[in-house]
């Protein structure tokens, strides 16, 4: 019965072993568990930085054509406004073209606002113009430039546009 004793005893003793290793294997592959999944969670975030990087990279990009294409106005005043609304939207393409070096033939978009506005000063000019037979249109042509202002004759008093292009 002693024998019998010891022999569960030693018995008792290898099964508290082997359970105490199951333990540790157990806590072992939830370690490993946790590792593949930190290990998939970072590779995603890894593609997740790399797109974001390649997103950013294509909005500056983006950004700074929109700040090129805002450079690109028009200054109605340097522009001489003719009595065909159309000449005068082609005569401007043709200065913005030039001013900002483009190829006459490339056409330029104006928003509907300014061309309203352009025609709305078109308009004007010519109500002025046609009615008030003391003013006097001038227009200056150079290669390259074009100069346009308008002379008031009231009584003694002349009033000058700037004439500068």
């Amino acid at each position: 019965a002693q024998k019998d004793k010891s022999k569960d005893l030693s018995e008792i003793d290898a099964l508290r072993e082997l359970n105490s290793k199951l333990a540790e294997c157990t806590k072992l592959k939830e370690v490993i568990k946790q590792s593949t999944r930190r290990e998939a969670e970072y590779v995603k975030l890894t593609k997740d930085t790399t797109n974001l990087k390649a997103e950013n990279a294509e909005l500056r990009a983006r950004v700074a054509k929109l700040e090129q294409s805002s450079n690109l106005t028009c200054d109605i005043k340097t522009v001489t406004l003719e009595t065909n609304p159309k000449d005068s939207t082609e005569a401007q393409d043709a200065i913005i073209a030039k001013s900002n070096g483009l190829t006459p033939f490339s056409k330029i978009k104006i928003p509907y606002n300014q061309k309203v506005e352009q025609g709305l000063r078109s308009e004007l000019f010519e109500f002025i113009r046609s009615n008030d037979p003391m003013t006097l249109q001038t227009s200056y042509s150079t290669p390259g430039k074009q100069i346009s202002g308008t002379l008031f004759h009231n009584k003694d008093m002349i009033c000058e546009n700037d004439l500068t292009p």
